[in-house]
């Protein structure tokens, strides 16, 4: 058996990386990466939002080889990416809840939302199914979207898989806000004072701190 290697990337670091490419491209008036998502753009609104023009956020990934300096112009470049809306890629599942033979259909989305939607000839009995199905069945859509600004679908312009799912049946959701992203919007929410406060050996004393045991020593 192949021993766990302490060093090999793992998906925050990769999601770090990415979020430091884009800024970095934010910031030479270069195109974002092609890998980042870009439902977690309009997350920029807050990061940063105070910042004075003679200030930054330097930001390098553990590996990384150049730092990223985040600025008021790295954060207005990224939202202006989103400001009229955007095309991305989905995967999520709904409820069809009405289907026009023209080659449409309408799906309710989680949060009650109806999102249009077009399908194929070779589509039409998936969709017509999951909609005479619709109290046992959901149906599962990958392709592109169009988003609005805030990060809200659309419309489905592409469905390029559809697949039909019992309900309760819970895929897996690309579009649900990873932990890197609660991570840095907590991280980014705290003082710098507060982080000062942060003991530097509380991996080794966790329970000194937690419980008032003896530290541990050095």
């Amino acid at each position: 058996m192949t021993g766990w290697q302490a060093n090999q990337p793992d998906e925050l670091d990769q999601a770090v990386q990415l979020v430091a490419e884009a800024v970095r491209a934010a910031d030479a008036d270069q195109p974002l990466p092609d890998q980042l998502p870009k439902h977690v753009i309009p997350l920029f609104e807050g990061y940063g939002k105070t910042l004075k023009e003679d200030e930054s956020f330097e930001q390098k990934p553990e590996g990384g080889q150049v730092a990223a300096s985040y600025t008021r112009k790295s954060r207005e470049r990224l939202l202006q990416f989103c400001a009229t809306g955007y095309s991305d890629r989905v995967d999520f599942t709904g409820e069809v809840r009405a289907v026009d033979l023209a080659g449409k259909f309408e799906i309710k989305v989680d949060d009650s939302t109806r999102v249009p939607a077009k399908f194929s000839p070779e589509q039409e009995n998936l969709v017509t199914e999951a909609l005479r199905e619709h109290a046992s069945r959901r149906l599962r859509v990958q392709g592109t979207a169009e988003f609005y600004p805030d990060g809200k679908i659309k419309s489905i312009t592409n469905a390029t898989s559809l697949e039909i799912r019992p309900v309760g049946e819970v895929p897996f959701d690309p579009n649900a806000r990873p932990i890197w992203e609660v991570i840095e919007e907590i991280g980014a929410a705290v003082p710098p004072e507060e982080w000062d406060k942060v003991p530097t050996d509380a991996a080794q004393n966790l329970d000194h701190y937690l419980y008032g045991h003896p530290k541990k020593s050095s």
